[in-house]
């Protein structure tokens, strides 16, 4: 887990004790990149259910989405 992003030349740049410290010198911080679940046939902001009515797919499932 990060905790904390500092450059080298900030004041107070001491890791806290047991700390892991990553020299990330010339390189770039990214957040992770994850498959988030979504949820195509929920109440969509407290509305009645409605039945998937789109494509096969997920890609189906989107567009139908956008469109309702």
């Amino acid at each position: 887990m990060i905790t904390a992003v500092k450059p080298a030349s900030a004041a107070g740049t001491a890791a806290p004790a047991g700390a892991a410290v990553v020299d990330g010198n010339g390189r770039i911080l990214l957040p992770s990149f994850s498959d988030a679940p979504v949820h195509l046939d929920s109440t969509r902001i407290g509305l009645p259910f409605r039945p998937h009515t789109g494509a096969p797919g997920v890609w189906g499932m989107m567009l139908n989405e956008r469109r309702n």
